[in-house]
Parts: C-alpha cells; structure tokens; sequence
C-alpha cells in the first residue's frame, strides 16, 4: 500500500490496515490488526501506528510490527531510523536490531538485539524461524496455507525448530525438512494436518 506521503506500507496475510487518503492534520496516524512492514518517509509529522495494545511513533523509518489477535505477543523490530512504542504505562525508545516483545498476558515488555532480516523475511516469500515453538510455527504456516491443526499430545506443541523455506512451495515441503531432522510426523488429508510422535 502507498499512503499519500509517499511512505508504503507490505501487509502480510490476514493482515488490515485503515489510513485517511490523504492526511490531514499535525500526525500522520494509521491502525493495524495482524502485521506489515513500514517504511516510513521522513517529515516534521509524526506517523503513528495504533494497535490494539501499542502505539508505534515514528518521524521517518523502517520497521516490522506483529501483533495479531491470536497471537499471546505484539513485537516491533527495526531495520532502520528509530522508533517509540508507546504502552498503555510507558514509552520505549528502540534503536535499529532491536526487537521489542509485549505480552497481552501478563503484561510483560522484553527488548533484545536481534538479526532483524529473521522478522521480515515474510515480505521476501520466506518462512525464517530460529528455536521457534512447533504450535508458533504451525500459527504461521496456517496463515499462509489455511489448514486445520491437531496434536496427538500437548507436548508436540512445545517441541522447538530452526529453519527457513520459501512460502510459493507447498506446506508439504517444509513439514517433509521437519520430518525429516526429528522425531514428529505429520499426516495430511487435505486442509487437515495431525502431528504425532514418530
């Protein structure tokens, strides 16, 4: 999407964003629910994203910000300029490779230096996840593939992968690369996909 100022905005899927055409006033505001990548153009206006739980406050740059409401958290990682996220008790101040994580749970904010290029490597057909919980994966991969998810037992959920595959092949490819390194199997009937112990 290209906003009346010239910044653009990538959303990823099950993702929506509502802006004014064109802005108007002393702020540049936009909501979004689920997740996208901004690349903010430069201007004595601030541009302002509202979420749910979190205000992300920029002048000019580029970010990832997640935060889909089935997801526990809502994150923000920034490739480059600087941000200020906004919750509902303070502000926070990031700085290029650094993510920060809120948990709508417990209300706990976590900020650590990250490869940003793991974050946004959806916007380029990628699927990148580093000791990434197998239910988060799954989560991920339902987006994109709309399927059904079963386990076989509760701890498959906790079980933890790194890896990357391109998102323009089939959902069997990558469950085959998991198979393949571990001990869990996946059986597929159309929509539907049951994990199990192998």
């Amino acid at each position: 999407v290209l906003l009346s100022d010239g910044s653009s905005v990538r959303l990823n899927s099950c993702s929506a964003l509502t802006y004014p055409v064109p802005f108007t006033g002393d702020v540049r505001e936009v909501k979004l629910t689920g997740e996208a990548y901004f690349d903010v153009t430069k201007s004595d206006k601030p541009f302002i994203v509202k979420m749910a739980d979190i205000d992300v406050r920029v002048l000019g740059t580029s970010f990832n910000l997640s935060g889909y409401t089935t997801d526990q958290d809502v994150s923000v990682t920034l490739v480059s300029g600087k941000v200020t996220v906004r919750n509902h008790q303070q502000d926070f101040d990031i700085t290029p490779g650094m993510r920060f994580e809120y948990n709508r749970e417990n209300y706990q904010v976590k900020m650590a230096e990250v490869d940003p290029e793991l974050y946004v490597s959806w916007m380029k057909g990628k699927f990148r996840f580093e000791d990434m919980r197998l239910e988060d994966i799954m989560v991920t991969l339902n987006r994109w593939y709309d399927c059904n998810v079963e386990y076989a037992d509760d701890t498959l959920r906790d079980l933890r992968f790194s890896g990357a595959a391109e998102k323009d092949r089939p959902a069997s490819y990558l469950l085959e690369m998991i198979e393949t390194v571990t001990d869990v199997k996946f059986d597929v009937s159309g929509k539907k996909i049951r994990i199990s112990h192998k």
